[in-house]
């Protein structure tokens, strides 16, 4: 593998690096800033949970208040004591006539009462904000008979209605589901406080809370914050809205699977589900799809002593507009990604470029130099590792050439030598023949590189003792020997011997140098002495 290619895998390595911890960074991100959104938005669903508690909680404490300032147990103990002498047929004629919108005198007398005008004026000067604390008070004795009212009731007797049944059974105020007034329009809760003497039931003084106060809390809430989005609704346990504006993507129900009436109560959060598990609302924070897009639904129950109903107050805002920053974080990491990606990929293609130039130039110029050309040089610039290269291969270069030159004019010498000139190694191998070698013996140079130098002897030449002086001496001189041509000939030599030892003294070869002396007349028998 090319080393460009090498740095190129190396930076494309370095930038999915890089696009790794950029994701990682982004998933971090948007993790963080999501649980920020869900916070915020637990912490306003918590509030204004807890402002409806407390507007209920406040109700119940001024109807207790009001039933001690008037009185309103000696005056239903009274009147208990004056209708016990009525009959029921009596009593069942005067709703009959109040209830067909007659006139009649105990209708009078209700709404004239004493009590009814303090009542009134209780209910307007008492009135927080704007809105009422009551949309209607009335008071009944032990039969259920109204005494006191600010405004016209559906019936005159209440004994037969549930919330009475229900309060002559506890002891202590309680809270009704909440209910779709129809001659009011709007919805309301009652709050029933049965009144007892000395452990009797004397009468019920019950109020209808004005709830648009609970619905002003949940303006408030979403106005007060920057979300176009932002929706708060209060839903009972079963998900549906009591107040609140419903989604455009919110289900009616029919009357078989609720409760309230439909037409009042007729929306069901979408988001429902998302904190609910098993049917029953969980609190917390939650991302949720609704019908295809994402929204962030918090919860809080509604938490107030006698509210048994189970409402909880549902925070939801939409998915676009909650994660915006999570977006917008997503698209500043991303583009600095690849902003520093580019970056890097011009500084690893400039690096790359002035590493593997570089080295491509050396790699043709040592193509060059192996070719012979010895006069190849390379322009070196810097004083970097690649510079200190260049100058390197130039001084190699240049200690070739002489070296060149050197062997050039040794084989000169040796080609144009007339005495066979053979080098053995240290096992007696022939390592160089010169041209009057191979003329003299009739074998080509590389039929006798190679091979042992008894080729070319007819006795064991290694073998003479008068080696042993030679590695002692260094030199031998006038050694003759009877050498083989190629055809069989006996070739009488006359030898010079020199030992070839490296630096270190350590014996390298022998250096043989003969001279043909077969021309002479008589030439003498073999002998291994000297001459």
């Amino acid at each position: 593998m090319r080393i460009s290619h090498k740095l190129g895998l190396s930076f494309t390595l370095f930038g999915l690096l890089l696009l790794g911890s950029a994701l990682f960074a982004v998933e971090e991100s948007e993790s963080a800033l999501k649980q920020a959104i869900g916070q915020r938005l637990q912490l306003l669903a918590r509030t204004a949970a807890h402002e409806v508690a407390q507007t209920i909680g406040g109700r119940e404490q001024e109807l207790v208040a009001l039933a001690a300032a008037l009185d309103l147990t000696t005056v239903a103990a009274t009147s208990s004591a004056d209708y016990r002498s009525v009959d029921d047929a009596t009593l069942a004629a005067i709703d009959s006539a109040w209830s067909s919108g007659a006139t009649p005198a105990a209708l009078i007398e209700a709404l004239n009462h004493p009590l009814a005008q303090s009542l009134r004026r209780y209910m307007h000067t008492r009135a927080p904000a704007g809105h009422p604390l009551f949309a209607e008070i009335y008071l009944t004795n032990e039969r259920g008979v109204v005494i006191a009212t600010t405004g016209r009731t559906s019936d005159f007797l209440q004994a037969d209605e549930a919330w009475y049944q229900r309060a002559t059974a506890n002891s202590g105020i309680w809270l009704g589901p909440m209910e779709f007034d129809a001659s009011a329009h709007s919805r309301s809760v009652d709050l029933v406080l049965p009144l007892r003497l000395e452990g009797r039931l004397v009468g019920i003084v019950k109020a209808v809370l004005d709830l648009a106060a609970i619905q002003a809390i949940i303006e408030s809430t979403e106005e007060s914050e920057r979300h176009r989005t932002l929706r708060l609704s209060l839903v009972d346990r079963d998900g549906y809205i009591l107040f609140g504006t419903p989604s455009p993507t919110s289900s009616a129900p029919t009357e078989s699977d609720h409760d309230l009436p439909a037409a009042a109560f007729a929306h069901h959060l979408p988001s429902w589900e998302a904190v609910t598990r098993n049917g029953l609302p969980i609190s917390g924070a939650h991302p949720w799809l609704v019908r295809g897009q994402e929204r962030m639904v918090a919860l809080e129950a509604v938490k107030e002593p006698l509210l048994n109903q189970g409402w909880s107050l549902v925070a939801e805002i939409d998915g676009t507009e909650a994660f915006a920053p999570v977006a917008d974080s997503r698209r500043r990491l991303l583009l600095g990604f690849v902003l520093i990606a580019c970056v890097v990929a011009a500084l690893g293609l400039l690096l790359t470029r002035q590493i593997a130039r570089p080295l491509l130039v050396m790699s043709d110029a040592a193509r060059r130099i192996g070719k012979g050309r010895l006069d190849t040089r390379l322009q070196v610039q810097g004083d970097d590792e690649i510079a200190l290269l260049g100058t390197a291969l130039n001084r190699m270069t240049e200690e070739l050439k002489l070296a060149t030159v050197s062997k050039e004019y040794v084989d000169s010498i040796l080609g144009n030598m007339s005495d066979l000139l053979v080098m053995l190694a240290t096992d007696g191998q022939i390592q160089v023949v010169n041209p009057a070698a191979c003329q003299l013996l009739g074998y080509r140079a590389d039929e006798l590189v190679g091979q042992q130098v008894e080729r070319i002897c007819r006795t064991p030449f290694l073998a003479d003792p008068q080696l042993t002086d030679l590695v002692l001496q260094g030199t031998i001189t006038n050694l003759e020997h009877i050498c083989l041509g190629r055809d069989g000939r006996e070739i009488p030599v006359l030898f010079s011997l020199t030992v070839m030892r490296d630096i270190g003294h350590d014996l390298q070869g022998i250096v043989m140098v003969g001279v043909d002396i077969s021309r002479r007349l008589n030439p003498q028998p073999f002998d291994t002495g000297a001459a």
